[in-house]
């Protein structure tokens, strides 16, 4: 597997991650939107699922997990803001990715996550003033960038 797919697949793995604690959590009082949420983690999943690839797998899963598990320790699990948080984290994961991918096959799967995406983060911060929100994902997501060696 490339770097680059290593690197996608991580963030990916990001978005799944988000979303499962938002899940996990019942961030959401609307029913709906935490069905919403459930429903786009396993989409998220069958994305990483038929992710284009090639190399050993075992040592790419393992460079993902490492990386996934390093991030996840930059969260602060307590934040007030955690919901808007995972929100922004995934709308920026989803939002770089659609920067850097060009084969069509894997834009269109991840164009199928964009309306449910934006349906969460607008629910969760309706007027986009959450700025603190925004200050711990662009932190998070620096972390994230330098473990993957992201070119941004």
């Amino acid at each position: 597997m490339s770097k680059s797919t290593c690197q996608s697949l991580t963030l990916l793995a990001v978005i799944g991650g988000c979303l499962f604690e938002m899940h996990r959590k019942k961030m959401f009082t609307p029913v709906e939107v935490n069905k919403l949420v459930g429903e786009t983690y396993g989409r998220t999943l069958e994305i990483m699922e038929r992710w284009p690839d090639s190399g050993k797998k075992g040592k790419n899963q393992a460079w993902i997990i490492d990386k996934v598990e390093k991030w996840h320790k930059l969260l602060d699990q307590d934040s007030q803001f955690l919901r808007t948080t995972l929100a922004a984290i995934c709308d920026q994961c989803l939002t770089d990715l659609r920067t850097v991918v060009k084969d069509p096959y894997k834009l269109a799967m991840l164009e199928s996550l964009v309306p449910a995406l934006e349906r969460i983060h607008g629910f969760s911060d309706p007027t986009g003033a959450n700025f603190p929100a925004y200050e711990e994902a662009s932190r998070i997501m620096g972390g994230l960038y330098e473990f993957i060696e992201w070119p941004w």
